[in-house]
């Protein structure tokens, strides 16, 4: 609060001197000062205006006059000149005086004076003389703008969507007896995503005693949004003038809305999935179940949907798309993170790349699994033995089973009474229901054998471990030019599968070479 002591010694002062002037002056008249208003209420930044009125009751004319102020109030002030130089008998002036609030509080008030000089006709000189007057300045009480105005929302915009804008209208109604004006609709309170745009009011829209006027609110949202509720606030700056001075204040109005995603409670209503969030994770273990039960190789998982291990897979692979999704929309073009906002683009491509993903891998699994099929079953190929094979074929298989030139012997009983010989070729031990049986390997020379060949040849027969060696080897001596030996299986016969019991293991007879010189 300020210091007033200089404003009360001051005004003791005056006090003092007006009563001082008054003993000795008792006897002659004096000029009186008045102002109207005697009080005056004023707030923050108003303007004023006093009229300061001095009156000559007497039959003299007063000159000199000095009109002086002070003031403990916190106002401006600014006097003009008067509208007469000196009054004559029974007569008066005027001083216009404007006063301004300033911002702070401090009610108090003006103290006028007014110096003169006055005489009559018979006086040898001027006599001087005091009039003074105060004016008590006051606070105004603001009045409540929501007293003499109504607003409110109105919209059948129940959710905001991308790519589906909407109207919200602001209702204001006047309830005073006087016109007001709407300076601004302005909003505050809302995301960014949220876009408003209020109508430009200026410079103020004036509405007559008991009027209503709807303002339009073009609403819509950006491409990406958080989907929800939020609260939205309409400040409407209303102003009216009473006596001369303008009031001026806001009202607020709230209005809850609705945004969402054009599309998205519909998608999850329907695939039953709780969550935005949870969609990506749903859609690759749906999309794989359903390519691996019913594309290739049409299996049924022993997975059921939505189940507890489901969504174990599901929520595991959509908290780590999360992450990961904002490096992919960034390689691709604008890096875009749904777990702070979202819109349809953000949908379309989880959904068509969560597809695309289980797409991929189930591709790379059932592809897998048929490569090593295959491997497999070339690998069983090269080991498991053809009626079509030649010798040399059937030399290398068992190269590659582990087994040696050297096999077991056993009867097949072709018709009652008549057997042949012939050689296993696979365990005698093995619990196989099938076994393949092949005749002796006939090998006869040429002439055009070269000896270091058949040295050669000889040599890798007696290392009976090695199969497939023996194989190169002869395969060596068929390709020569000219040809220096002839392979082939015993006469009419080759390799034969057939059922372990119609052969009968000869346990008693030792393994033999099956590769042989000569009709056996």
């Amino acid at each position: 609060m300020r210091n007033r002591t200089p404003c009360i010694a001051i005004s003791l002062s005056l006090i003092i001197l007006v009563a001082l002037t008054s003993s000795s002056m008792a006897a002659l008249p004096g000029v009186t000062l008045e102002t109207i208003p005697s009080t005056l209420q004023l707030g923050p930044g108003e303007v004023a205006e006093i009229l300061v009125i001095a009156r000559n009751p007497t039959e003299s004319i007063v000159q000199a006059m000095v009109l002086t102020l002070f003031t403990d109030a916190s106002v401006a002030t600014e006097v003009s000149a008067p509208d007469l130089e000196e009054m004559e008998p029974f007569s008066s002036c005027s001083w216009s005086v404007k006063v301004q609030k300033r911002k702070d509080y401090g009610p108090g008030a003006i103290h006028f004076r007014l110096n003169y000089q006055w005489g009559s006709e018979n006086a040898s000189r001027p006599v001087p003389g005091l009039a003074v007057a105060s004016v008590r300045v006051e606070e105004r009480t603001p009045e409540k703008i929501d007293g003499i105005a109504d607003v409110r929302v109105e919209t059948s915009l129940d959710v905001l969507e991308e790519n589906r804008p909407g109207t919200v209208f602001i209702v204001v109604k006047n309830l005073s007896p006087g016109p007001i004006t709407v300076n601004s609709i302005t909003t505050a309170g809302k995301p960014g995503f949220i876009l408003l745009d209020p109508p430009d009011l200026r410079p103020g829209v004036i509405l007559g005693p008991r009027e209503s006027r709807a303002f339009a609110v073009d609403a819509k949202v950006g491409q990406a949004v958080q989907p929800g509720q939020y609260l939205l606030l309409f400040e409407v700056d209303i102003s009216r003038r009473e006596w001369g001075q303008v009031i001026r204040g806001s009202v607020i109005a709230k209005h809850l809305l609705k945004v969402g995603v054009l599309g998205e409670s519909d998608i999850l209503k329907l695939l039953g999935v709780p969550s935005f969030l949870l969609l990506p994770g749903f859609l690759m273990v749906a999309v794989f179940m359903a390519l691996w039960s019913r594309v290739h190789p049409r299996r049924v998982l022993s997975i059921e949907v939505k189940s507890t291990e489901f969504w174990l897979l599901a929520i595991t692979l959509s908290l780590t798309t999360a992450p990961v999704y904002p490096y992919v929309t960034g390689w691709l073009g604008e890096s875009r993170n749904y777990l702070v906002a979202y819109g349809l683009r953000d949908v379309f491509a989880v959904w068509i790349g969560s597809i695309l993903t289980a797409v991929l891998v189930w591709v790379c699994v059932d592809g897998g699994i048929e490569l090593r099929k295959r491997i497999r079953e070339a690998s069983q190929r090269r080991t498991t033995h053809d009626e079509e094979d030649d010798p040399v074929e059937t030399l290398r298989k068992l190269g590659r089973s582990g087994m040696g030139l050297a096999l077991t012997q056993v009867d097949r009983e072709l018709s009652p009474g008549q057997k042949k010989r012939f050689f296993l070729l696979s365990s005698p031990t093995g619990g196989e229901a099938e076994v393949w049986i092949t005749p002796p390997i006939i090998y006869e020379w040429e002439n055009a054998a070269d000896p270091a060949y058949r040295e050669r040849f000889t040599n890798q027969l007696n290392r009976e471990e090695d199969p497939a060696s023996m194989a190169e080897v002869i395969e060596e001596g068929l390709s020569a030019n000219p040809k220096m030996l002839r392979v082939q299986w015993r006469s009419g016969e080759h390799p034969t599968k057939v059922r372990r019991s119609a052969v009968t293991v000869r346990s008693d007879l030792p393994v033999r070479r099956f590769l042989q010189e000569g009709e056996e």
